[in-house]
């Protein structure tokens, strides 16, 4: 059984670990409340820019070679990646090598020199980048998706960026951002693997406890008590895009931890393994795709449940969806529900063995409640969710007048009335 602790560091670093004696490995991650819902209209793209120059040099490690050397030598794995509301960095190595990477980690974090002719070849590099995910159909859909859903809030901004804004960043813009929001109260780090909390709180009190907050300002979130989620649908065509994507979301407002388990039941329902209701229904009885997703996200002011597929019929799917969604309850009877929520808690047991998915677990519920939330306690939810309240949170979100549609797709199959 692993231990699942959490504390608050002087300077108000977050520290949440998770010990497992038995793990061979340390999987370390720091992320920040720091994503792209915190950009001004000048700033867009800042935060993934960002990413990529903590890991560019320091001061004591000023190329980039010289960092990632270190990192092979001792075969650690490392990454960065931005999204809408969180910055994370991580490394995962050895336990024998567990101290020297979370130096490292530290030095990327608190000492980055931000080196502008690395930045210069950075930002070209974010525009392929970006040129990438624009000719992935799947991330484009995505991306209209979110500027679209979100048009007026602050989710909207992509965490990639514009290209235009990334051509203009300066050195200096990039530094104040930085400054505006890497505070270690707007922080959290989290080790997964054998380490135990009392020695957690000293590594990161030895090697993080000197952070402090660089200038006075917060970087600000737009209000959005305003804010209203559109309803209809939005339908861009690329002659290129050989098939179409459709993005049926059901937007919340914001969805507590009770609902989130529950829609996290229903989404399971839909779409996992080849005996999922839309699977045998768009797959296995009609032919229409290959794969259809759900995902159930919950933002800190906001949330979606979106239903994904891709095809060459998009009207005939939608429809099959709609009708069908439209009706789910007659789909799942209360004897099957059951089933359904111990199959919900077997996947996440599953996925959560993985230290990544484990840490990505920590890490969200971390920016939705501001609290260590444990697997314990999420399969707990799963396990006290009714038959009653999911056909509350059904009635509440999967309601037909809250849909929003994106279809991306070929000109001569995305003509919809």
């Amino acid at each position: 059984m692993k231990n699942y602790n959490e504390s608050i560091l002087k300077n108000g670093l977050q520290v949440i670990t998770s010990e497992d004696a038995n793990s061979s490995i340390i999987t370390i991650t720091l992320g920040v409340k720091a994503g792209s819902r915190y950009e001004q209209p000048h700033q867009l793209g800042h935060s993934h820019i960002l990413e990529h120059m903590l890991l560019k040099g320091t001061k004591k490690r000023p190329t980039i070679f010289e960092m990632n050397v270190e990192q092979n030598r001792v075969g650690a794995y490392s990454n960065a990646s931005t999204g809408s509301e969180r910055m994370n960095m991580i490394i995962q190595v050895a336990t024998e090598h567990m101290e020297h990477m979370m130096e490292l980690l530290s030095d990327m974090l608190q000492n980055s020199i931000f080196d502008e002719q690395v930045l210069e070849n950075e930002k070209r590099v974010i525009i392929e980048e970006l040129h990438r995910a624009e000719q992935d159909p799947e991330r484009l859909a995505s991306m209209i998706n979110m500027q679209n859903l979100f048009s007026g809030h602050p989710l909207s901004n992509l965490p990639i960026g514009t290209e235009e804004m990334i051509k203009k960043a300066t050195r200096e813009e990039v530094c104040q951002f930085y400054n505006s929001l890497y505070r270690p109260s707007q922080a959290v780090l989290i080790t997964v693997g054998n380490l135990s909390h009392e020695k957690a709180l000293i590594l990161g009190e030895k090697y993080f406890g000197s952070w402090k907050t660089a200038t006075k300002e917060v970087g600000k979130a737009v209000d959005t008590a305003k804010f209203v989620f559109p309803q209809g649908k939005i339908v861009q065509t690329f002659p290129n895009i050989k098939q179409s994507t459709l993005i049926l979301n059901y937007p919340a407002a914001y969805v507590s931890a009770g609902e989130i388990a529950v829609l996290d039941i229903l989404a399971n329902f839909l779409t996992f393994g080849h005996s999922s209701f839309l699977g045998q229904e768009l797959r296995h009885k009609r032919g229409l795709v290959y794969a259809v997703n759900t995902s159930n996200i919950a933002y800190s002011d906001a949330g979606r449940f979106s239903i994904t597929a891709q095809t060459t019929k998009p009207k005939e799917v939608i429809t099959i969806i709609k009708e069908s969604m439209s009706v789910i309850m007659n789909h799942l009877p209360e004897s099957l529900f059951h089933e359904i929520k111990n199959q919900t808690i077997g996947v996440f047991i599953r996925r959560n063995a993985d230290p990544f998915n484990e840490t990505s677990f920590l890490g969200m519920n971390v920016g939705l409640f501001n609290r260590l939330v444990t697997p314990q306690e999420y399969i707990k939810n799963l396990r006290t969710v009714s038959y009653g309240d999911l056909k509350k949170v059904v009635k509440k979100y999967i309601t037909q007048n809250k849909t929003f549609l994106t279809v991306v797709g070929p000109q001569e199959a995305v003509e919809f009335e």
